[in-house]
């Protein structure tokens, strides 16, 4: 499974950003998400971000 969602500015705290999500199916999926400003290593705080989703075991390793 892999999801790639949108998610748009709302706040900062004094150590984070926070975006939430663009509902662009019938149900959000990440509504709300926190992330360190260290992430961005000191480049300007984004408007918008994509995050990607994608299970692990998405993709298990054929058994011989």
């Amino acid at each position: 499974m892999k999801s790639v969602i949108k998610m748009e500015f709302r706040k900062e705290t004094k150590n984070t950003f926070v975006f939430n999500e663009v509902l662009e199916e019938n149900e959000l999926i990440v509504p709300t998400l926190y992330i360190k400003k260290d992430a961005f290593f000191d480049e300007k705080r984004p408007e918008s971000i994509r995050v990607t989703i994608e299970s692990e075991d998405s993709n298990p390793a054929k058994e011989d």
